[in-house]
């Protein structure tokens, strides 16, 4: 995946909209959104801490079986 150049607090911050949207209206495009943005986060240049990437990792494959069911 190529370098992000938002800030990873941007990330988080949509994230965290996201999150809240998909629980007032589940909409897959907004599940899709989610997943994505854990892997811009995961991936991102500045995250180096091992337990954000581990949890990022863990919240994408759980978002994923969310969307698959």
């Amino acid at each position: 995946m190529p370098p992000v150049s938002e800030k990873t607090e941007t990330i988080v911050a949509t994230l965290l909209f996201l999150m809240t949207r998909y629980t007032m209206e589940p909409d897959p495009c907004v599940g899709k959104a989610i997943v994505h943005h854990l892997d811009l986060l995961q991936n991102h240049r500045d995250t180096s801490d091992p337990s954000i990437t581990n949890t990022c990792r863990r919240l994408k494959n759980h978002w994923s079986d969310v969307l698959s069911i």
